[in-house]
């Protein structure tokens, strides 16, 4: 599959998986769900054959993370179809399905959030193995970070967020 919207890579046993329509702060749209599926299958099922990925990076282009659905042109909602828009339905049809291979990749999935993360976005940063912000960012401090997330977030949702694990028990 030729991709549009993300740019995959596979290097040294990491794969990384860029959001690449930072013009419009890498909004989500259909296409750009469906690449992603794409790409995540790909590191799934090469790691089943026996290849060198261990890992998937996910990451965005320019100044976001991710705005969530590009309500522009219709990224969680179906638009050009008759009648209302059906959030619920593209949901179910495209990001439940891509949530649910991440957290099923038998390799860790990690999120490096270069920017604002809102949204549906919010829900791909905190859904990694581990959640950081990106290396460009590394010199912000925690308390910066945490205005991105809500606060149920910043107290132990995330998968890979310090803590979380023993609330879950």
């Amino acid at each position: 599959m030729t991709y549009s919207t993300i740019r995959f890579e596979e290097d040294g046993g990491v794969a990384t998986l860029t959001l690449n329509r930072p013009a419009a702060l890498n909004a989500l749209t259909t296409e750009l769900i469906e690449e992603m599926i794409d790409a995540v299958d790909r590191v799934r099922d090469a790691y089943e054959a026996g290849g060198t990925t261990r890992c998937l990076l996910l990451t965005g282009e320019g100044r976001a993370f991710c705005s969530g659905a590009d309500l522009a042109v219709g990224g969680a909602t179906g638009a050009g179809r008759a009648g209302p828009p059906d959030a619920g339905a593209r949901l179910e049809s495209h990001f439940n399905p891509l949530l649910e291979r991440l957290f099923a990749l038998p390799v860790p999935f990690i999120t490096a959030v270069n920017g604002p993360a809102a949204g549906a976005g919010c829900s791909f940063a905190l859904a990694g193995t581990s959640c950081s912000p990106a290396s460009r960012l590394t010199s912000c401090r925690r308390s910066s970070i945490s205005a991105w997330f809500p606060t149920s977030a910043r107290h132990g949702c995330c998968r890979g967020w310090p803590g979380a694990r023993e609330r879950r028990r």
